[in-house]
């Protein structure tokens, strides 16, 4: 997105196993989310830059909390994302994976897109069950699947066959 022109920010918002700043190549050190949550930082004192992209920007998840999510239900977060609408083109939540704890569904009132990262081969199968049923009981907004880590040369191959099955189909998210 950062390559299109778009000024992105991804935010940490793992406060339990924070993540994001060792997938960009940054360390989660100094002030953060957190510290900004319980008031000890003002926005433009956690919003860094990267080496990645001059469009990409972060915010790391700061000190680990004993209380997660009673911070990401706190009217602050709601002014930092209403702050960071009027600064950026795409707001990016990186949050912990649904089913484990409920942080995810307690940011869903910000969120546009719910993407799932899933790795082929890693990612357990009853995992999708997790999502079907996420997107069946509209608890995240519009639900989406990312796969990731397909190998183009182990999938290779020809075949022919015949099978019946059925399927369903995704719409448009309408309240």
């Amino acid at each position: 997105m950062a390559m299109s022109g778009k000024k992105t920010i991804a935010i940490g918002m793992d406060l339990r196993k924070p993540k994001l700043s060792t997938y960009i190549g940054q360390q989660n050190l100094g002030k953060g989310l957190t510290s900004y949550l319980v008031g000890a930082a003002e926005k433009e004192e956690i919003i860094n830059t990267t080496e990645l992209h001059e469009n990409f920007y972060f915010i790391n998840a700061g000190p680990i909390p004993p209380n997660p999510a009673e911070l990401l239900m706190q009217d602050r977060l709601d002014e930092l994302i209403a702050y960071l609408k009027t600064q950026f083109d795409i707001i990016f939540l990186d949050t912990p994976p649904v089913g484990l704890v409920t942080d995810a569904l307690l940011v869903n009132r910000f969120v546009d897109i719910s993407l799932f990262v899933v790795r082929i081969g890693h990612t357990k199968k009853g995992l999708m069950k997790v999502i079907e049923d996420i997107y069946q009981q509209k608890k995240l907004t519009n639900p989406g699947i990312v796969m990731n880590g397909l190998n183009k040369k182990s999938n290779y191959g020809y075949g022919y066959g015949y099978g019946y099955g059925y399927g369903y189909g995704y719409g448009y998210y309408e309240d």
